[in-house]
């Protein structure tokens, strides 16, 4: 599996299509087979590598996947979290600083000591050992400006980007410091590759994404030894090409984001993961799935993929469906 899966990430040629998950598998079902639960398997390593690990044993994905969120740096630097549920995500409560010119403020945590980002790299090295060369394991991590998303309020992020703040820069070199450390302490411990979550550049268009977040992803994925992979949320249509530059690896779609555009766009520089929908995976039946599925394949993803994280109330049997495709 491991080697299909680099195989299809250069763009090499493979006997079938992998059947991968980079974003969040940690559904209740999975929860409910092996007693590893959130809000725990956010904070205890063993119990998120089980969770992870269920996922290819229980759910026939090929690949491994920790966290479940995008908060672990953002709490290391001070945002308050809540919403520790069963079959939700925490969110940041409180913010660590109210706008970029207050960077200063913010201490350069140590991915190693911490918050929970040495829980991750635990669960990582839990996952190696397990899995040794057999999975790939996939360990994320927020983009800089997906970090600066959480760190303050999104809209005045928005409002600072558009009226060109200088602070945010500063505040964008060391979220890719930050970023940069963290990831490198993840692929050390076994990571595969890195995804980079950035939900939040889908409301910048080709400018502001080209300046404030590309710009970014780009030197840190030049920093990084392993397989990189971007994830942006919604219809990237209009900054695929930009995402392609950065140099990652592999591109994870959206759903909105049609499989033969994307191909039609990207090329051959990166490979394009994806893009079941996510609310048929939820909602839908495994028929559904399957079909959708197979138009994936048929349009020339390179990984089959959810279009975004799976939703906790994902049943079992829909997340097995995707696989149950390649017959």
């Amino acid at each position: 599996m491991l080697e299909r899966f680099v195989q299809a990430i250069e763009l090499k040629e493979v006997d079938r299509v992998p059947v991968a998950c980079p974003l969040q598998t940690g559904i209740v079902d999975l929860m409910k087979e092996t007693g590893a639960y959130w809000p725990e398997a956010h904070k205890n390593s063993e119990k998120m590598a089980e969770l992870a690990l269920s996922a290819f044993k229980l759910g026939n994905l090929e690949s491994v996947r920790v966290p479940y969120e995008n908060c672990v740096e953002v709490e290391a630097l001070g945002c308050v979290l809540g919403n520790w549920k069963i079959d939700e995500q925490p969110r940041v409560e409180k913010h660590a600083i109210s706008t970029s010119k207050e960077y200063e403020k913010l201490r350069m945590p140590d991915p190693s000591k911490d918050g929970r980002m040495p829980v991750v790299i635990k669960a990582v090295r839990i996952l190696k050992e397990r899995v040794g060369d057999e999975v790939p394991i996939f360990a994320a991590v927020s983009s800089p400006f997906e970090m600066l998303a959480r760190l303050m309020d999104y809209t005045q992020l928005l409002r600072e980007v558009f009226t060109g703040v200088e602070e945010m820069h500063s505040l964008l070199e060391f979220a890719t410091e930050l970023e940069t450390m963290y990831a490198q302490h993840l692929v050390d411990a076994g990571a595969t590759a890195i995804t980079l979550v950035n939900g939040s550049s889908s409301n910048l268009g080709p400018k502001f994404y080209g300046e404030y977040s590309m710009k970014y992803e780009k030197e840190l994925i030049e920093n990084l030894d392993a397989y990189t992979i971007i994830h942006i949320c919604g219809d990237t249509s209009l900054i695929l090409d930009q995402m392609a530059q950065t140099g990652a690896d592999g591109l994870s779609i959206d759903s909105h984001v049609p499989v033969s555009k994307a191909k039609e766009i990207v090329g051959k520089r990166s490979a394009i993961i994806g893009n079941v929908s996510t609310t048929n995976l939820w909602k839908g039946s495994p028929d559904e799935i399957i079909a959708e599925a197979k138009r994936c394949i048929n349009d020339g993803v390179d990984i089959l993929a959810p279009a975004c994280g799976f939703p906790p109330r994902t049943p079992l049997e829909n997340m097995k469906s995707l696989k149950r495709a390649l017959v």
